[in-house]
């Protein structure tokens, strides 16, 4: 992710965090049946999705945090 997609993260609703969070663990678990039958070229990626999946869960961890702690 880029520093501009990151940045974007935070002005997303946890709705559509909660979907994008879907679609990066579909790509991730894609990955991973393929890199066990030996069909990927860019084993890079999987360390790359797994980073996303982790910012994507900060955010939405702080958005939660957020929401209690309002009056």
């Amino acid at each position: 992710m880029k520093s501009k997609d990151i940045k974007a993260l935070h002005s997303k609703t946890v709705g559509e965090l909660q979907k994008d969070l879907e679609v990066k663990e579909r790509e991730f678990k894609k990955f991973n049946l393929e890199k066990k039958v030996k069909q990927v070229k860019n084993f890079r990626l999987g360390e790359r999705l797994r980073d996303d999946i982790a910012r994507i869960k900060t955010v939405i961890r702080q958005k939660q945090i957020q929401e209690r702690m309002k009056p």
